[in-house]
């Protein structure tokens, strides 16, 4: 007998977070069409047994689940990234019962590199509450989410086993048929978490789903983001226990509203607004050749957008070196696996100048070209850091320079900062359809992912005071596949190429050309 070569595949136990990487979901639904074109094969010849009809009809399952996409487009929604990871925890185990395997199928797929791609019950509870908090950010019913009766269940099991009552009960309330039968005691049991102990009594007797006391989203957010768009802070003045406010609890509601609307802008920002310009850059060598375009995207704190960085080809080949180095990104310097953790929802790779799979030198001349976009040395030089996003994939505010360990040195007068992150540079190697901006959350700005272009912000003024209007965050992906690099500029390297100032709060534009070693950083009169 010839069937499923999967035994060592789907029995992997460990989590491998695929939930967090779009390229990882991809691997997956591959893996998937291997199985059933082997499963297709086997059922052609196999005798009728007992155990072939479950197969049968476990695979009429697992096509029903699927529909009738079966490319990578299939997984530029949240929806069926959750059902295709659902599938391998819930139904594939299942036909794995009824499945008897010939020890040269196992073989064969013991050779394959798909096992470190297996999700297990963990990934399917993160992927979930993935889920959740794109319905909190973008304020989206579940039935905008997914209209999975079958998943509807599952997200009820995980949110109750979460404790995530109001999710619950909100995701509960599209629950019917079946579903609902098997439901009705997790909702009866999160109604009373939350105080509402007669519809809790109400749903567990009754036969068919009731109203439940949910919380209702406004209407539907057409996801429209401008280029460049709202309102900034300009504020500097903060003292210590505001910074560690701002570091420690960021303004939810202010970070959530950003990614998802449009602020208005108030006279004083929109005229200030209106002074943003493109120029073209031409003041090296390679730039009088091959200038770069230069979009002001926000005045405070100044953001530059640099448009066709790379070309869509170069950044096929960045995001071709990057997918074999995958990991899941960490949160803060530790080793924790507790820093795996949904404040940063994607996966990361280092790539460096000189890698033998990089033929065409792609890192080094990207390098090259950001250099020369933003003026500043490569040496010291942090490697190109390559990002993929997964189902709601996101990365909550925080700053690119070490607040949390520097916070109290930093606002000490006349101790600059050393040794940092100078400047971010985000270059975006893909449009995202829907969501996944990146947000000044201090400063009330967004920058939408430009595919090829690459938006840039320093991080420390020229005091060597950071700046605390950068503090930033990815914006959850709704659907499509957003993969960025980052490139972190060394403060110390740019002796000879920016200017310091001894103003603690001036920024570039104002700064007077001065040798900052040694000096005394005071306060503006």
């Amino acid at each position: 007998m010839f069937l499923l070569a999967f035994l060592s595949l789907v029995t992997v136990a460990s989590s491998k977070a695929v939930f967090s990487s779009h390229v990882d979901l991809v691997g997956l639904l591959n893996t998937e069409n291997e199985l059933i074109d082997l499963a297709t094969d086997y059922l052609q010849t196999a005798n009728e047994t007992p155990e072939k009809g479950q197969l049968e009809e476990l695979l009429r399952k697992v096509s029903r689940d699927r529909g009738d996409n079966t490319t990578t487009d299939y997984l530029h929604h949240p929806s069926t990234q959750l059902s295709l990871i659902n599938r391998f925890v819930e139904l594939w185990p299942a036909i794995e019962d009824c499945a008897e395997a010939e020890s040269e199928a196992v073989i064969y797929y013991q050779d394959k590199v798909f096992e470190d791609l297996i999700p297990d019950e963990d990934d399917l509870a993160s992927a979930v509450q993935s889920l959740f908090n794109l319905a909190d950010v973008y304020q989206l019913s579940p039935a905008q989410l997914t209209t999975s009766h079958q998943l509807l269940e599952k997200v009820v099991k995980v949110a109750h086993e979460g404790q995530h009552w109001q999710h619950c009960i909100n995701w509960g309330s599209e629950v019917w048929g079946d579903a609902w039968f098997t439901s009705r005691d997790k909702i009866a049991d999160c109604l009373e978490k939350l105080s509402h102990i007669e519809a809790a009594e109400h749903v567990r007797e009754s036969l068919e789903p009731v109203k439940l006391p949910i919380t209702k989203p406004p209407p539907p957010h057409n996801f429209t983001f401008l280029p460049k768009s709202s309102p900034g802070a300009d504020s500097l003045s903060v003292s210590r226990d505001q910074l560690m406010d701002r570091v420690g609890g960021i303004n939810k509601a202010q970070y959530e509203a950003l990614c998802r609307e449009t602020p208005t802008l108030s006279a004083e920002t929109k005229t200030q607004f209106d002074r943003l310009t493109c120029y073209l850059k031409q003041d090296t060598p390679r730039t009088l050749l091959s200038p770069v375009k230069v979009e002001q995207a926000w005045h405070s704190p100044p953001v530059l957008l640099f448009h066709d960085i790379t070309t869509d080809t170069e950044a096929a080949a960045l995001i071709k070196l990057a997918g074999p180095r995958l990991k899941r990104s960490e949160v803060g310097k530790n080793s924790d696996p507790s820093y795996n953790s949904l404040e940063r929802i994607s996966k990361v790779s280092w790539l460096k100048e000189g890698m033998v799979d990089d033929v065409t030198s792609i890192v080094r001349r990207v390098n090259r070209r950001l250099s020369d976009a933003t003026g500043l040395s490569l040496e010291d030089s942090e490697e190109l850091q390559v990002n993929n996003y997964g189902i709601g994939g996101m990365f909550n505010p925080h700053f690119d320079i070490s607040v949390h360990r520097d916070a109290a040195k930093i606002l000490v007068p006349g101790v600059p900062v050393e040794g940092i992150r100078i400047a971010t540079a985000l270059l975006y190697l893909t449009d995202v359809a829907e969501g996944g901006a990146t947000a000044f959350v201090d400063a009330g700005a967004r920058i939408r992912p430009l595919r090829n272009g690459a938006s840039f912000w320093y991080n420390v003024l020229p005091s060597g005071y950071p700046d605390l209007t950068t503090q930033h965050a990815g914006c959850p992906v709704v659907t499509g596949n957003k993969w960025v690099a980052n490139k972190w500029f060394d403060f110390t390297a740019q002796a000879f190429t920016r200017s310091c100032d001894v103003v603690k709060d001036r920024r570039d534009k104002e700064a007077v050309p001065y040798q900052c070693q040694g000096c005394e950083v005071r306060d503006e009169d």
